[in-house]
């Protein structure tokens, strides 16, 4: 059997991408995920390039247009220009160039990628795959939402207009940013999408303009919140799986994302904050995260996942607050402090 060199020039392809290809082996290093993926490109193994981008992407993929790319054009070699393994203990970032013909004259593909490694098993993070429309539309639900919270409360403590913007913007952004810090999600969220900044500034001076109309400002408030706690969550349980992280990891960054803004606006305006009190918030967001992973396992698409969680969890949280449905407390009294009580009430 004649012996044929691999795409990837490291040699011969039956002893070097092909096993990737057919699942008898996985890539132990993010340079070797890379080169298997330009093999794969030029084998048109489609579902290999699917199946090694990160989890959380791979819905979003146009798999068409990259079997149609992988199809038209005659892949000549791959040059790999640096890699840095341990950009931290699970990323890393290759830099190549892939040399092809589009059938017109040859072409050079220059990119910086980015790895990340779960379960042992190395992904490609695709830069080309954005927030898709649902998610947007669950992002400015939950920025509107959670700004108008950040201004109530503001307005409740007879903040200024400045106060009330800057109390507005940490509500809204400021889960984001402490998800996004945790798990070295760079840039920001806000500084890559400025225009949500820009939504949660005119959500504050709309809510200024329009609060004198606004009764029962507590409702109000609540239900905004609930609003802004889920959409928030499944924000960042997302953005986690995107990364390639699991249940766990998914987990955290969804309830954070959650509930961290709502507790830098409580502390701002010296209130205890919602999630430290007996009424069930971070534990609801954290149900909201089983549901909306339970969904993807079952194979929903996206943007069935993400409405059938935003109604699951608000409702949730509007139960609990109807029903005052409320977590155990913990009451802890030391020798002294009992013996004080047991005075007070004799």
């Amino acid at each position: 059997m004649s012996n044929v060199e691999c795409p990837c020039g490291q040699g011969e392809y039956e002893q070097c991408c092909q096993p990737l290809h057919l699942g008898q082996s996985r890539a132990q290093s993010a340079t070797q995920l890379m080169r298997s993926r330009y093999s794969a490109f030029a084998k048109q193994q489609i579902d290999y390039i699917v199946q090694t981008t990160a989890l959380g992407q791979q819905q979003a993929l146009d798999v068409a247009a990259i079997a149609e790319w992988s199809r038209s054009n005659q892949w000549l070699k791959l040059d790999v220009v640096q890699a840095n393994e341990k950009l931290d203990k699970n990323h890393a970032m290759v830099e190549f160039k892939a040399h092809y013909h589009d059938g017109t004259s040859p072409q050079i593909h220059h990119e910086i990628s980015h790895f990340v490694k779960h379960a042992e098993a190395w992904y490609f993070l695709d830069p080309t795959t954005e927030m898709q429309i649902t998610m947007k539309q669950a992002c400015i639900c939950a920025i509107t939402a959670e700004a108008m919270t950040g201004a109530l409360s503001a307005g409740r403590r007879s903040m200024d207009w400045f106060g009330v913007v800057i109390i507005a913007c940490v509500t809204a952004l400021g889960g984001g940013s402490v998800r996004d810090v945790l798990l070295g999600h760079y840039p920001l969220t806000w500084v890559k999408h400025p225009e949500y900044l820009m939504l949660t500034c005119f959500a504050a001076f709309m809510t200024i303009l329009i609060a004198k109309w606004m009764r029962h400002l507590r409702n109000i408030f609540l239900v905004l919140d609930a609003l802004g706690l889920i959409g928030f969550t499944i924000i960042g349980c997302q953005i986690a799986l995107e990364m390639g992280h699991g249940f766990v990891v998914s987990a955290v960054a969804g309830v954070l994302t959650g509930v961290s803004g709502g507790i830098l606006r409580d502390i701002l305006c010296n209130d205890v904050p919602l999630v430290f009190r007996r009424e069930l918030y971070a534990s609801i967001s954290f149900v909201a995260v089983i549901f909306y992973w339970g969904c993807i396992q079952l194979g929903l698409s996206l943007e069935l996942t993400v409405i059938s969680t935003l109604i699951f969890g608000f409702s949730l949280r509007l139960i609990a607050i109807y029903f005052g449905l409320e977590m155990p407390k913990f009451i802890y009294q030391d020798d002294d402090e009992q013996s004080a009580s047991s005075k007070d009430a004799s």
